[in-house]
């Protein structure tokens, strides 16, 4: 009769290079994917039934990185479904150099809506103005500038930056006024009725405006 030789238990086999990068993407997919369910969590729970409370905190901080003195009626928020919506009433925006009584830009009504896709690039889905005052200028040294922001300084402006970079604007029920203190004695002149859409894509974006404008002896 034969003894048996014991067995040699199998040395596991390495996994191959691309396997171990398809398991580890595919963790980092899984975390990514319940971090953002946490955050979304957030929003819906804490901070769209307390937006209101952080009215005077939005707008210090607005201020300190956009250069301009942003203020709000009031801010409120809401859930339609996955899909949170923030409205701000009266909102105005207004350079160092403007007169307390004529902001640079107004607008009456804005609605901004979040999904999960614009929150992963830290922006809104959809953002609405309605009831838009608009001011865009041109000083006496021909640098012109658009609800206080100038579009000649050395340096990016971080409004118009965070403006380019959401994925769509509308505008209803707007005003534009025009001023242009190179041409002494020059009245500012509206342009009324105005809408428009803003889309941002991956590279360049779609803009359409329609606009009354003023009559012909107006701006002669």
């Amino acid at each position: 009769m034969t003894d048996s030789l014991p067995t040699q238990p199998r040395k596991p086999q390495p996994l191959p290079v691309m396997t171990r990068w398809a398991h580890g993407l595919a963790w980092a997919l899984v975390c990514a994917g319940v971090a953002l369910l946490m955050v979304w969590g957030c929003i819906h729970g804490l901070i769209v039934p307390r937006i209101g409370e952080l009215r005077p905190w939005i707008e210090r901080q607005a201020t300190q990185k956009m250069g301009v003195n942003l203020r709000m009626g009031a801010l409120s928020a809401y859930s339609q479904g996955w899909i949170p919506t923030f409205e701000i009433q009266d909102l105005q925006v207004q350079d160092a150099q403007d007169a307390p009584a004529q902001p640079s830009l107004r607008v009456a009504r804005v609605v901004m809506q979040l999904s999960l896709r614009s929150l992963t690039s830290l922006s809104f889905e959809q953002v609405h103005l309605e009831g838009l005052a608009l001011e865009v200028a041109r000083d006496a040294q021909g640098q012109w500038r658009v609800a206080g922001q100038s579009l000649t300084a050395s340096g990016p402006s971080e409004a118009l930056d965070w403006f380019f970079s959401q994925a769509e604007f509308q505008v209803s029920q707007g005003r534009v006024r025009w001023r242009d203190d190179a041409r002494p004695g020059l009245e500012p002149v509206w342009l009324e009725n105005v809408t428009a859409v803003l889309r941002n894509h991956l590279n360049h974006h779609d803009l359409r405006i329609d606009a009354t404008p003023p009559l012909v002896g107006a701006i002669a």
